[in-house]
Order: structure tokens, then C-alpha cells, then sequence
């Protein structure tokens, strides 16, 4: 059951402020001047909330490589089209190397079976794995144990998640906190409330790692001893914006998580950042806007 339990509206300016939680009965928050207590909350137990390495590897290596080729071919290969042949052939590698006619069969035009038996021919699913691996990069395909549920019910989930740092958990209670980029003080003391609540309930803070709110998110719940990921618009080789690198260093180094759904030096553009908080949103069971403009991408 989907529920808005409560909306503020600035005056100022025309800045629109919105606390949305959605479907959260189990928590309950207390607001006012509370500052961080610097402790970690027992849910971030890696034992209790994350799933062992062993479990995590259950796609073997050969069919992993495909997945990560397909992924590399974000232009040809979107995700709502990798689910539609996946669910056809049963499996990335029988996609790579579907031939024009089976490809027909899947109802794709002639136009897209071309561009993508081109793009199949250009890319070796070897080399993309072992960018990926050599990086550090851990890879949580669609059907991995540990892919987030609450992300495959969005209308075009990513088939494939690269990430770094603490592995994602299929079920974890995350708040998405986002806003303006040019942030006021007034943003600076509402996060300043909010974010020590929101790490003591045990709730993980999603942002993604952009200058203002995102970053100022992010280094809160660093702060106040709680976890944060960060979903970027690049790959995770390509730290968007650049200035932003020694945060996402610190994430890392306290318990948190870098994601993307493109490979790992895959450059942000227009087109990424939009696709990116359809992430941010999905992973989240509700999203905190701290401040914005009332056409903003918050």
C-alpha cells in the first residue's frame, strides 16, 4: 500500500519541499535538533543483511561474460529489450550469438536486428569482463540472489548492476535524498535533521554523488556513522562530476556502495542522469527532497 505521510511547501521563492515515505509502517521518527552519535546501527551488520560471497557467484563465469557484453551496448541493448530476448533465448550468451533469423523470430525490426548483429560483431565479451573484474567491480546481474527487489519492480529495471564497496542486499530499507545542486543553508540544516533520524531507524540514504544535496547526503550519513549509496550517471572508472572523487573514496572506506548500470568507463551525458534517478528512485521506498526548483530533475 502506497502512502504520503507528510508534504511541506515552502513559501520561499517558489522552492518545493517534499517528504515522501512510501508504505512505511515500521518506523518512527522523531524530529528536531539531534545530532550524530557517531555509533554504527547493529542493521549494518554484514552477517545479519548482506548475502555470503559464496551465494553471490552463483552465475558462472562464461554467461556473466555476456551479460557484461550486453550491458556495453547500452545504444543497442536497453533494458526493457534485454528482458523482452532474454525471456526468448533463455540467456545472455544465446542473444550474443543469435543469428538474423532467430533474431526475427523475436519480432525486433530489421533496422535494430542489423545495428545489433554490427554491434555483436564489435564487441568481445572476454575483454568486457575482465575490465570490469580487474577494476575491482563486483556485477549483480537481473536474476542474482542479491539484486534489490524493490528496484526489479520499476518499469524498465537494469539487467546488470556494477558496483563497488559493501554488496547491495536483495531487501534493505533505503530512503532516497536528493534535491537542488545549488544548495541553501536552509538545505544544509533540514539535512542536518533529517539524516542522524533517518541512520538511527536504520535506513540506508541513496543519493547520487552530484554536487549540493546529493553530496551533502552522502557525507551526513558518512557522519553519523550510517550507510550511503551512491548511483552515478557514468561508469564507476568515471567518477561524475570529478571534485566529487574523495567522497566516493570515503563512502567506500565506511561501509557504503558505488553503483551503475554502465560500464566502468562509460562517460555521463545528458541522457544518463535522468536514467540514473530512475535508480535512485526504484532502490528507494520513498525519496526526501530537501530543496528544488519546481521543474527540477528532483
Amino acid at each position: 500500500m502506497l502512502g504520503v505521510t507528510n508534504v511541506w511547501i515552502s513559501p520561499h521563492h517558489g522552492i518545493l519541499i517534499l517528504f515522501i515515505l512510501v508504505g512505511v509502517n515500521n518506523f518512527s521518527f522523531g524530529f528536531g535538533a539531534k545530532h550524530c552519535s557517531h555509533s554504527r546501527n547493529p542493521f549494518y551488520s554484514y552477517s545479519a543483511t548482506f548475502m555470503d560471497q559464496k551465494t553471490q557467484n552463483t552465475l558462472n563465469e562464461e554467461e556473466e561474460k555476456y551479460w557484461c557484453a550486453l550491458s556495453s551496448l547500452s545504444h543497442h541493448m536497453p533494458p526493457r529489450r534485454f528482458h523482452r530476448l532474454y525471456q526468448h533465448f533463455g540467456s545472455a550468451q544465446a542473444i550474443f550469438h543469435a543469428t538474423k533469423q532467430e533474431l526475427r523470430a523475436t519480432g525486433l525490426r530489421e533496422t535494430t536486428i542489423s545495428s545489433l548483429l554490427a554491434a555483436f560483431r564489435g564487441t568481445d565479451p572476454d575483454t568486457c569482463l575482465h575490465d570490469a573484474k580487474s577494476k575491482g567491480m563486483q556485477l549483480v546481474t537481473y536474476n542474482s540472489p542479491n539484486y534489490p527487489n524493490a528496484l526489479k519492480k520499476i518499469y524498465d529495471p537494469p539487467f546488470l548492476l556494477y558496483t563497488t564497496g559493501m554488496p547491495l542486499a536483495r531487501d534493505e530499507s533505503m530512503l532516497a535524498v536528493v534535491g537542488s545542486r545549488k544548495m541553501t543553508n536552509y538545505g544544509r540544516e533540514v539535512i542536518k535533521t533529517f539524516i542522524p533520524v533517518l541512520i538511527d531507524a536504520g535506513i540506508t540514504i541513496v543519493s547520487g554523488l552530484a554536487f549540493g544535496v546529493d553530496a551533502a547526503a552522502h557525507q551526513h550519513a558518512i557522519d553519523c556513522g550510517g550507510k550511503t549509496i551512491a548511483v552515478l550517471g557514468s561508469g564507476l572508472n568515471n567518477i561524475q562530476p570529478k571534485n566529487n572523487a574523495q567522497l566516493a573514496s570515503d563512502i567506500l572506506k565506511h561501509n557504503g556502495t558505488l553503483l551503475s548500470e554502465y560500464p566502468p568507463d562509460y562517460p555521463a551525458d545528458r541522457f544518463t542522469f535522468p536514467k540514473r534517478n530512475r535508480i535512485i528512485a526504484g532502490l528507494s521506498m520513498g525519496t526526501l527532497v530537501i530543496e528544488a526548483a519546481e521543474k527540477s530533475g528532483s
